[in-house]
């Protein structure tokens, strides 16, 4: 009877625990369901490809211009470098080599001769738009920000016509004034006629335009400022000068 009386019990607990095992997964189970299932973005913020110097070369030599501008006499007045910024034909050169200038002519790296408009030219900023006639064109990209102080950047441009020549360096200043012009002060080589020439990031994006040199410090060169260049590109949208 005692042993009867054990069993009994024993099952009474079996049966018991097994009900709370199958209680607290049933309640498990439904709050799974009830709970709503989160998704998970997949989105990864985009940032822009580092590129080497060389790539650098490649993807831009189709967009920089050599430029000639001459008196009303017909004279040379001055050669330079530019570069396409719009698919339309906007470009931009150092506005010291277009001033004064009664005519001016974009060539191509194909060879091509364009006659350029001058559409604005500042030269405070040193910094000129011009039109190109219409067509499609290869444009470089202006980037969102100006390049800190210290940041690898490189320089395009014609020293001479045909040879396109790309040269590294860093910031050494994000702006200094020189002769009473604010300029970023850069380390990459510029030479005559490299003014007008694109300034690039280490993403191959603009953010400057070759500008001169500082006569008083060997090794350090002038840019025009990165929000001088989409101040005047914006401008010229705006005003309806983009395009011919």
């Amino acid at each position: 009877m005692v042993k009867e009386q054990r069993n009994k019990r024993r099952f009474l607990g079996a049966a018991l625990a097994l009900c709370m095992v199958l209680g607290a997964t049933a309640v498990l189970a439904d709050s799974t369901v009830l709970t709503p299932v989160r998704e998970v973005s997949t989105l990864t913020e985009v940032t822009p490809q580092e590129r080497t110097a060389e790539d650098c070369y490649a993807v831009a030599k189709d967009s920089v211009l050599y430029i000639r501008s001459h008196y009303a006499s017909g004279t040379l007045k001055a050669t330079g470098s530019g570069f396409v910024v719009t698919p339309e034909g906007l470009a931009l050169t150092a506005a010291h080599v277009v001033d004064k200038g009664a005519r001016v002519t974009a060539l191509l790296p194909d060879g091509t001769e364009l006659e350029a408009a001058v559409v604005s030219c500042d030269n405070d900023t040193d910094v000129a738009v011009l039109r190109l006639p219409v067509g499609q064109y290869p444009a470089l990209e202006l980037a969102d920000t100006a390049p800190a102080g210290g940041a690898v950047i490189r320089a395009m441009g014609y020293p001479i016509k045909d040879t396109l020549m790309i040269t590294e360096g860093i910031v050494a200043a994000p702006e200094g004034t020189v002769s009473g012009k604010t300029r970023m002060l850069v380390t990459c080589d510029l030479v005559n006629g490299m003014s007008g020439g694109p300034v690039f990031d280490r993403f191959g994006q603009v953010v400057g335009l070759c500008s001169g040199s500082v006569r008083t410090m060997d090794g350090i060169h002038l840019s025009a400022l990165h929000g001088t260049l989409t101040a005047a590109v914006n401008a010229a949208l705006n005003n309806g000068k983009g395009a011919a």
